[in-house]
């Protein structure tokens, strides 16, 4: 289990037509969940039934069949960047072309242990050693982190959210 961060969270539910008060708690990803805690009781999110992940502001909002979770935190990027690491998982497997650039998102949250790359990519872990490899022998990873050359591979928006959820990481 990967903590992502402390947020606030509210869940609402369309069919009952009702929604919880906006709670304090901790978010967290797992190879198969996205899970979260107020202290008391523990919400899971089965990745395979996420069905949209949306942008709202500095909130991310993630919706399974007739319930929408609603988070936001003080560390708005760090979101964004889950956000843009979860959408291709629900979309499906990601092609050898983006494989890396994943990797080196998931290194950036985090999560350097091949099998739950893997899993969460849902790839073979020899795919995900290759592609570490490849990685380090191009300069994008050294001594598990993630280079300025490989921060340098990802898209100019995803670049700046991930950096700033960086900063932000070592300021709290």
């Amino acid at each position: 289990m990967q903590k992502v961060g402390n947020v606030t969270f509210r869940i609402v539910d369309s069919n009952l037509d009702m929604g919880f008060l906006w709670k304090d708690g901790t978010l967290y990803l797992t190879l198969n969940n996205v899970m979260l805690t107020d202290g008391n009781i523990w919400y899971e999110i089965p990745i395979k039934n996420l069905e949209r992940i949306d942008r709202e502001g500095g909130a991310v909002s993630f919706e399974v069949e007739s319930m929408t979770l609603t988070v936001k935190g003080k560390n708005a990027e760090r979101l964004m960047a889950l956000r843009y690491l979860l959408l291709p998982l629900i979309e499906g497997t990601s092609s050898d072309d983006d494989l890396t650039e994943s990797i080196i998102k998931l290194m950036l949250l985090g999560i350097r242990e091949e099998s739950i790359m893997a899993s969460l990519l849902k790839r073979d872990v020899e795919d995900v050693r290759a592609s570490v490899s490849y990685a380090e022998n191009n300069g994008l990873i050294r001594n598990g982190e993630v280079t300025e050359k490989g921060k340098k591979m990802l898209p100019p928006d995803e670049r700046a959210l991930l950096e700033e959820a960086d900063m932000q990481e070592v300021m709290e």
